[in-house]
């Protein structure tokens, strides 16, 4: 997302305003801890591995999707959980026969 499209939603979703300096400044303090949490090395194995999604609903481009956040926990043989992977993806509707 540009600084720009983070500044929109955050009014939108917040009410607040943020300029787009602020954005840029608080994005280049955590991108450097961002980069090293994605090139992390991994554990050769994990004891148990935790996989689940959220089910949200999120507004983009002005229309309502259903999205899914996923995540991926990672308990190692030390009994440490680590957040092994996130993301967020768009979800297509299916429906198999089941209701919520």
């Amino acid at each position: 997302m540009t600084t720009r499209e983070i500044e929109g939603r955050l009014k939108e979703m917040y009410g607040v305003d943020v300029s787009p300096t602020l954005i840029s400044s608080v994005t280049e303090a955590v991108m450097e801890e961002v980069k090293a949490w994605q090139n992390r090395p991994l554990e050769e194995t994990y004891a148990i591995l935790y996989l689940d999604a959220l089910r949200v609903k999120i507004c983009d481009g002005g229309h309502v999707q259903n999205k899914a956040i996923y995540v991926a926990i990672a308990a190692t043989w030390k009994a440490t959980r680590k957040c092994w992977a996130c993301g967020l993806r768009t979800m297509k509707a299916r429906n198999f026969g089941c209701r919520y």
